[in-house]
C-alpha cells in the first residue's frame, strides 16, 4: 500500500512538472522587455480581421511608452486567431475595445504584436484570459494515476 501511495506521489509530481516546463517563452524583467522591443504603446483595439493562423488590427495608441510615431491608428499583426479554442503559448488575442499594453517588433514596416503583450482589463466573457489549459493538464494527470492504478491493480 505505501509502495502505490508513493509512486502515484512521484507520477502527480512528474506529471505536474513537465507541464509546467514546457514553456517556450523565457521570463523577461520590464526593463528587459523594454530594451527587447522596438515600439510599447498602450492602445484600444479597435478593429480585427482574421487572417489564417494571425490576427490583423487596428489600434488607437492611447500613449506611446517607448518610440512615438507619427500615427495614431496603428495596424498591427498578432499571433492567434479569434473563436479558436486552442492555446498557443506565444498567442495574442485581443477584443475590440479591449485595452493592452503592446510590445511591438518592427520586422521591415511590419509591426508584430511581440507575446509579452498584454490586456490591461479583466472581460470574464473573452474565453481567451480563461482558457482552462492548467485544468486540462491536471485532469489528464489524474486519468493517468487513475489508470496506472488500475492496472496495478490487475497486475
Amino acid at each position: 500500500m505505501k509502495t502505490r501511495v508513493l509512486t502515484t506521489i512521484v507520477i502527480l509530481i512528474l506529471s505536474l512538472s513537465i507541464s509546467q516546463s514546457s514553456a517556450l517563452i523565457e521570463s523577461h524583467t520590464p526593463e528587459e522587455l523594454y530594451d527587447i522591443y522596438d515600439i510599447i504603446v498602450l492602445g484600444e483595439i479597435l478593429d480585427y480581421a482574421d487572417m489564417g493562423t494571425v490576427s490583423l488590427y487596428d489600434v488607437k495608441v492611447i500613449r506611446y511608452l517607448k518610440n512615438s510615431q507619427s500615427g495614431e491608428i496603428l495596424q498591427v499583426i498578432g499571433s492567434g486567431v479569434h473563436g479558436k479554442m486552442m492555446w498557443i503559448e506565444d498567442s495574442t488575442v485581443f477584443e475590440i475595445g479591449e485595452r493592452a499594453v503592446l510590445y511591438l517588433e518592427n520586422d521591415d514596416d511590419t509591426l508584430r504584436i511581440g507575446p509579452y503583450s498584454f490586456s490591461t482589463q479583466l472581460d470574464i466573457e473573452n474565453p481567451y484570459w480563461y482558457f482552462p489549459y492548467r485544468w486540462i493538464m491536471i485532469l489528464g494527470t489524474i486519468i493517468g494515476i487513475i489508470a496506472f492504478l488500475v492496472w496495478r491493480k490487475r497486475k
